[in-house]
């Protein structure tokens, strides 16, 4: 059975300092990124459009199994 050296972490150890680590800001910033919801933005219209087409395209492809190497969704 392998040794742990002496003044290394132990798996808890390594797992409460990196739970420590995320949490010191993460409460800030989950805050920050909830408050964009709140925020209207309006995309180009053309540019939305053709994001739903590409989209849609890609969602009908992935369903029929087609690999989207042949052919645009423009």
């Amino acid at each position: 059975m392998p040794r742990r050296e002496s003044g290394g972490a132990g798996p808890g150890e390594t797992e409460s300092k990196v739970t420590a680590e995320l949490g010191a800001g993460f409460e800030e910033e989950l805050r920050e990124f909830l408050e964009a919801d709140n925020v209207e933005v309006d995309a180009d219209p053309l540019f939305r459009e053709r994001l739903r087409r590409r989209l849609w395209a890609m969602l009908m492809r992935q369903l029929r199994g087609d690999d989207g190497s042949q052919g645009s969704a423009d």
